[in-house]
């Protein structure tokens, strides 16, 4: 017991030591401000696409005078290593800008910082800035001197979409693009790029933004030639891409981004019609239209060939349009294609011809050559598209839109049926496509169901989409969606991510 009272009176004598000696330290206190974000009920995560405005203002709470505060608003990938290469982009309270970042996932950062005192406090958000262009159809069109693209996002073509919408002048959106003279040839996809070509040009841009890549002297393996543009063939995003320039025949390497150099013959010359076909095995068909005739070349060749068959030669014809089309099966290994010609010693005539596209030269071949001449406003059409799902053939003139179905095994083709559907009064269809891909998540297949129909009135141009039947060609009388703002059209492509 007595030793328990010693350890006790010990404490307490300790105790008593140490509060005998007073804090003499020189502080000054003073109550701070109260200083902080509130985040109830704030979405803090933000999906936009590239060139959306994003605006902002956090609920900042201070009762201090706002005056002694700075505001920094940064962004950074949501990475290990990102807060390291941070980018301010305002320096004001609330955030209202346009977001120019390239597609991925960032973080935003904003951060209020006391002058006085150094205080600061932080709100992140999470910022996911999509491809500006996103899914959707490529419309490409002159609107003068110059050319533009605009996207369509349907969700005739696009599932999980909300809403309809047009994104416009995609391309000149970008400060640094060059302008884009001359009047559409064609536009064509890749994986990670776009090939756009106009009459007189042809350039490369970043899928995402739209974003020159490559001008056309760097779209070459090798020396670029001297730059006249007259035909391109996307190839239906397969794979390579045909592009004709001063009447030789290039293409990429299958995935490849630039251009090999232009295809030669063996002891002999050619000068290509501004139309191709890529066919079954990445093999490829060219019209000579120097010589009226038919050129083969492989996948890996560089090497034109003359199609074997006697009837694809010295036809005296000039080539007006040139697509694959259907194909019934019967020969294998095989696509078939299918040319519109004009007889060369009677303009007036006019011709469908059917042609194997095979594996090499020696099974090219003519399977039909239908005389088309009586056809109404044949002589004058402005567009034609051809099925590959039926033996259906689609033309325009100006002012009319017709479906002409065919029989391969008889040999036949039926009289033009033309639709009800009436051009609008002051318009003049320019350009025509029937719809070849699948979509993105939709439960129905839209390919060989649309047609695309472009008209102009002189100063505006418009895109129709009209429904077809697959089977029997029937052309709905009134369109599916109609889209109006553009310039002349004269190219249109699925981008389908």
């Amino acid at each position: 017991m007595k030793k328990y009272l010693v350890y006790l009176l010990g404490t307490i004598l300790t105790c008593s030591f140490f509060s005998c000696f007073e804090d003499e330290g020189n502080y000054d206190y003073m109550d701070l401000p109260r200083f902080e974000v509130d985040t109830v009920g704030v979405n803090t995560i933000i999906s936009v696409r590239q060139f959306d405005m994003v605006n902002l203002t956090p609920k900042l709470i201070y009762e201090g005078s706002k005056s002694d505060l700075e505001y920094i608003w940064s962004t950074y990938v949501d990475d290990n290593y990102g807060q390291n290469n941070a980018d301010t982009l305002a320096t004001s309270e609330s955030f209202n800008q346009k977001i120019t970042l390239q597609p991925n996932h960032y973080v935003l950062e904003f951060c209020a910082r006391n002058k006085n005192n150094g205080l600061q406090i932080k709100m992140k958000y999470t910022l996911n800035v999509e491809s500006y262009t996103g899914p959707g159809l490529l419309v490409l069109y002159s609107n003068g001197s110059n050319c533009d693209v605009d996207i369509i996002r349907t969700k005739s073509f696009m599932g999980g979409i909300s809403a309809n919408e047009v994104k416009r002048n995609i391309y000149t959106n970008i400060d640094s693009n060059p302008p884009l003279a001359g009047n559409p040839i064609g536009i064509g996809v890749n994986e990670t790029y776009l090939d756009i070509v106009t009459d007189a040009e042809a350039i490369q841009t970043s899928r995402d933004d739209l974003g020159m890549t490559r001008s056309f002297t760097q779209m070459f393996v090798e020396n670029a030639p001297a730059k006249k543009p007259q035909g391109y063939n996307s190839c239906n995003n397969d794979g390579d891409k045909e592009f004709i320039n001063d009447g030789l025949f290039y293409t990429s390497n299958y995935g490849s981004e630039l251009y090999v150099t232009a295809r030669t013959m063996n002891a002999d010359s050619y000068y290509a019609s501004p139309f191709t076909v890529y066919t079954y095995g990445n093999n490829h068909l060219v019209y000579d239209e120097k010589n009226a005739r038919f050129l083969y070349s492989g996948m890996f060749s560089g090497i034109l060939e003359k199609a074997s068959d006697s009837k694809l030669a010295n036809m005296n014809r000039t080539l007006l349009a040139f697509s694959k089309g259907y194909t019934d099966g019967k020969i294998r290994f095989s696509n078939y294609a299918y040319a519109i010609m004009k007889d060369r010693s009677d303009e007036a005539k006019r011709y469908l011809v059917n042609v194997r596209a095979a594996r090499s030269a020696l099974d090219i071949q003519m399977l039909n050559d239908f005389d088309i001449s009586s056809f109404p406003g044949i002589t004058s059409a402005t567009g034609y598209a051809f099925s590959e799902s039926s033996p259906l053939f689609y033309y325009t003139t100006s002012n009319s839109l017709y479906v002409c179905p065919f029989n391969l095994d008889q040999n036949t083709i039926n009289n033009p049926s033309a639709a009800s559907w009436t051009v609008p009064a002051g318009e003049t269809i320019t350009y025509l496509q029937l719809f070849k891909k699948s979509g993105i998540n939709l439960s129905e297949n839209p390919a060989n169901k649309y047609l695309i129909v472009a008209t102009y009135n002189g100063s505006k141009g418009k895109v129709y989409l009209i429904k077809t039947d697959m089977a029997s060609g029937v052309i709905d009388p009134n369109p599916v969606e109609v889209y109006d703002g553009f310039g002349k059209v004269g190219a249109v492509e699925f981008k389908n991510n």
